[in-house]
């Protein structure tokens, strides 16, 4: 069974939160949960949050939410850390195969990174910016698209979008485009834990092999070889895709930042 950590119970991680839950549910691939967020619910939260009016009148945590929300509507195992991630608290993370980063600042952001780094941990950073574009990057011992590694923000001047956070209730102007951004992450999501692939992926794999010449024939020569085998349906767990929002809808990401060796990096998930 794998174990997913949600850092961020905010704007975007209450919607992949409670969609993850029901991916897990609806796939019969059961999951641990951990989540950590340090907020708690107030009404203002219900403007852009998944959880409705009725739990933000409860002004509780909001981990203890989703924990309940996890065990007693899906059947899941979860547990909440109603804290903020430093240094001091990171060895909760140590057990995650993957770790999804919702949070909204970048010094936690690049904390997640380095976190992934240390425990070899795959880390899914979902974002969106004030302008309402978003991504889907990713923290791996395969590859990296995070866009503020040391190496990436090296004598650049962060921009106000990188630097500054509105304050919570202005992103319900981007709750339609936000949404678009969880699920790029629910797919990504999805593909990592091997559901359905032949089906899922072989789309993403046919344009990044197209978009190196290959004739259609020869493209689907190598996605079955890719896949694993013609025609199957697999469970090919670790598949792991980049993705993009605009105001248009998402796209899959094919730039080199997100390829290895021309394809989508495959990890070996638990």
């Amino acid at each position: 069974m794998q174990t997913v950590a949600i850092i961020g119970c905010g704007f975007l991680g209450s919607w992949y939160t409670q969609l993850l839950m029901k991916l897990s549910f609806s796939q019969e691939k059961p999951i641990r949960l951990i989540l950590v967020d340090s907020d708690t619910w107030e009404m203002r939260n219900a403007a852009n949050q998944s959880v409705g009016l009725l739990e933000a009148k409860m002004e509780g945590p909001k981990v203890d939410t989703f924990v309940s929300m996890a065990r007693d509507e899906y059947g899941l195992q979860a547990v909440g850390h109603h804290i903020r991630l430093g240094l001091d608290n990171m060895s909760i993370l140590k057990n995650a195969d993957l770790i999804v980063d919702c949070v909204d600042n970048i010094p936690t952001r690049q904390l997640l990174n380095n976190i992934g780094n240390v425990f070899s941990t795959s880390v899914m950073h979902l974002g969106i910016s004030k302008k309402g574009e978003g991504a889907v990057n990713w923290t791996t011992t395969e590859m990296t698209s995070f866009p503020y590694t040391p190496q990436a923000i090296a004598g650049r001047v962060m921009k106000d979008d990188d630097a500054t956070k509105p304050p919570p209730c202005e992103m319900y102007k981007h709750l339609f485009n936000g949404m678009k951004v969880v699920e790029a992450g629910i797919k990504a999501t999805s593909l990592w834990m091997g559901n359905d692939p032949w089906e899922s992926s072989r789309y993403l794999v046919a344009e990044a092999i197209n978009s190196q010449g290959m004739s259609p024939e020869d493209a689907e020569e190598t996605i079955a070889t890719f896949i694993g085998d013609t025609g199957e349906r697999l469970e090919y767990e670790g598949l792991i895709t980049c993705w993009a929002t605009t105001t248009n809808g998402i796209e899959i990401r094919t730039d080199p930042s997100t390829l290895v060796d021309g394809f989508y990096p495959v990890v070996e998930a638990s």
